[in-house]
């Protein structure tokens, strides 16, 4: 374990750390994409990417996510805006790049992140993450949750 981990672990409630390390776990084993526990139990999973799973998590299930951790690949800057528009109370990823953690940081949420990467990129063609891209400039959660909740025809 790294010391930045360890020095985020003793900042961590042991209910919040037990959802972290529970996240992590459904993350590395399953075939799961996102994951949400919430008080040790686990309230909803999806296999699909990433952004989708988040925002049909918000539509579907409102503000029982408050208070909850998520489980993810990956963490951006667009992720991180909904983890904060959500309240959610910790987040693990697998890859996080500097923007999406140091938002969650500046918003309070802990997180704990495998591996830090430069940017988020698309699997199939390497270009940048259409939804980093669509928010760029954007400063409030509940305007990056209208963007891309519009750009998925959400709603």
């Amino acid at each position: 374990m790294s010391v930045a981990l360890e020095a985020i672990n003793i900042l961590l409630d042991e209910p919040t750390l037990r959802d972290i390390n529970i996240a992590r776990s459904i993350i590395s084993k399953s075939p799961y994409t996102f994951v949400i526990v919430k008080k040790g139990n686990i309230i909803f999973t999806s296999r699909k990417e990433q952004i989708v799973s988040i925002i049909s998590a918000i539509e579907d299930m409102k503000d029982s996510i408050e208070g909850s951790v998520v489980g993810c690949n990956m963490v951006g800057k667009a992720a991180a805006f909904l983890y904060r528009f959500s309240k959610t109370k910790g987040v693990y990823s697998v890859k996080g790049t500097k923007t999406g953690i140091a938002l969650l940081i500046m918003s309070g949420i802990p997180c704990q992140i495998d591996e830090m990467i430069p940017k988020v990129v698309s699997d199939v063609d390497r270009r940048m993450c259409p939804f980093e891209d669509v928010i760029n400039g954007s400063e409030s959660s509940e305007e990056v949750y209208e963007i891309i909740k519009n750009k998925l025809k959400v709603g």
